[in-house]
């Protein structure tokens, strides 16, 4: 009558659940660090010139990186409706691998395969 395996039970989920705007946890510690690595440094460089003040541009950076990743859920959950699992995090790594700075482990050639002894 009752079935002992329940399909809702998390431990059997083989993906990361979106958290946030349809990005996982991942992506958002991803989206984070780059928006921090980022923001606070070019703010803070910013503040030093025009205010000269460094720590002013850190709490704009550190704002400014709030709102960033606001924006850039947004752009990237509108961007992965339609694709496949996975699409994002290939195309990222094909990018990278193109511009020389990733080695990709992905198959990029077409070429024809002749199965057989010479």
């Amino acid at each position: 009558m009752w079935d002992k395996n329940i399909d809702v039970i998390p431990s059997r989920l083989n993906q990361d659940a979106p958290i946030w705007r349809g990005c996982s946890m991942s992506e958002l510690i991803w989206l984070s660090i780059a928006c921090l690595g980022v923001g606070c440094p070019l703010f803070s460089l910013l503040s030093l010139l025009v205010l000269g003040h460094f720590l002013f541009g850190m709490a704009f950076g550190i704002v400014g990186a709030i709102g960033f990743v606001y924006l850039t859920t947004g752009l990237l959950q509108k961007f992965k409706q339609g694709k496949p699992r996975g699409y994002v995090s290939q195309l990222i790594f094909y990018k990278l691998e193109q511009y020389g700075l990733y080695q990709s482990k992905l198959l990029r050639r077409s070429s024809r395969w002749i199965v057989g002894r010479k």
